[in-house]
């Protein structure tokens, strides 16, 4: 595949939003690591701003039709309720932003690494990174239509974990032959410790989250209420919910024992992974955890929710889900998985080790790799991958 045969979409995508702009930095990087220099379209007036992200990137801006980052549009959806936000109608407004990225591309493969932007070009290779949309708490009957959509037309989707992968092949069979796996790197990455010791006084817990509904602070904030001897540390862009769960921890009496840290750097966050004895996880929907990862390479113990994204994960890991999940929802559950962790610590550090060097062996110029073997797939320059089918 040459410099000339990728496209990478991110019309749709902020430099700053989170996980999947991690990924389509991370992926892009690789790429020009390896020899693949794609070139990268970007809505209006966010090319300044993608240059600093990808520095050495090729960068155009094309002509988006309702741009998404248009000032009246970021406006209005700060009016809209959720009902409309979620309509056919900004589906429809999506599609139509598609054109400018199929005009621009031509015949040249384009990626899209978000799933829920139309990908309407004629060679599309969509990453899709979780199908919650169509559990019946997220659902959104419009980007349930744009993923199916997506599914139909696209000639190729990636999936970064074993649960949505699954959930993808199962509820999109017709899809199977088309569908693949490619893990990703720990997204902020640090130093494993081996000689950990077990908390002998406070515990401290660390949660690294947006403070957002699914992230379900609140069955947190209640087991720290049955934990006297536990402090929690939140750090993660916060939304209205966090005013909300310091009201919740303010009646619960345990709002002193709560460091909201807000948005931090990475260096920050290094610093609050080192005060931690335990990762928790309440969290109601994940593709999977990046914060998971990060604990894990780390040798910190976690405790996260038995939702399925998360057990599919911790068996991934090679560990027991009885020993490292919860029930969700459930303060009490949460409550006794921190103090039969507390109580196992040791033998919980030890058996990370394991997990924490596979972690560690994927690396971005992997990541890439792998993608562009899907991609010269697609363009028809290469046999396909089955070994990235785990299924297959």
């Amino acid at each position: 595949m040459t410099t000339s045969d990728l496209v990478i979409d991110l019309t749709s995508v902020s430099p700053t939003a989170g996980g999947v702009a991690r990924v389509a930095i991370g992926v892009t990087e690789g790429l020009e690591e390896i020899g693949v220099r794609p070139r990268c379209l970007v809505a209006p007036g966010m090319r300044q701003s993608w240059v600093e992200a990808l520095p050495d990137a090729r960068i155009d801006e094309v002509a988006v039709r309702m741009s998404a980052g248009s000032g009246w549009q970021t406006r209005l959806r700060s009016l809209l309720p959720k009902s409309l936000k979620t309509s056919r109608l900004v589906g429809a407004v999506r599609r139509i932003r598609s054109g400018a990225v199929r005009a621009a591309a031509g015949e040249a493969v384009v990626w899209y690494p978000f799933h829920r932007s139309a990908a309407t070009a004629a060679s599309s290779v969509v990453t899709v990174h979780d199908l919650r949309v169509f559990e019946p708490d997220f659902a959104s009957e419009m980007d349930q239509k744009i993923i199916a959509e997506n599914v139909r037309h696209a000639k190729a989707l990636v999936c970064s974990w074993p649960h949505p992968y699954e959930s993808l092949i199962a509820r999109f069979p017709h899809a199977r032959g088309k569908v693949f796996q490619i893990p990703l790197p720990v997204l902020n990455s640090g130093e494993a410790s081996s000689d950990r010791t077990a908390p002998t006084g406070t515990i401290t817990l660390l949660y690294p989250a947006f403070v957002t509904e699914h992230k379900d602070h609140a069955t947190l904030i209640r087991a720290l209420a049955l934990m006297p001897e536990a402090r929690l540390i939140c750090t993660g862009i916060e939304t209205d919910y966090a005013n909300a769960m310091r009201a919740l921890a303010d009646s619960l009496g345990v709002a002193s024992r709560i460091d909201w840290r807000g948005f931090v750097s990475e260096s920050e966050l290094e610093v609050a992974y080192k005060e931690a004895d335990m990762l928790v996880m309440p969290s109601l929907w994940e593709a999977a955890s990046g914060p998971v990862l990060e604990a894990v390479v780390r040798r910190i113990p976690f405790v996260a929710s038995d939702i399925p994204p998360l057990q599919a994960q911790v068996r991934k890991l090679g560990l027991p889900t009885e020993d490292w999940t919860f029930r969700a929802r459930d303060e009490v559950a949460l409550a006794d998985a921190v103090r039969a962790t507390a109580a196992s610590y040791g033998s919980r550090v030890e058996a990370l080790a394991g997990p924490a060097a596979i972690v560690g062996q994927q690396t971005w110029r992997t990541t890439a790799s792998d993608y562009r073997r899907v991609f010269a797939w697609v363009e028809g320059s290469a046999s396909l991958p089955s070994d990235l089918q785990p299924e297959a």
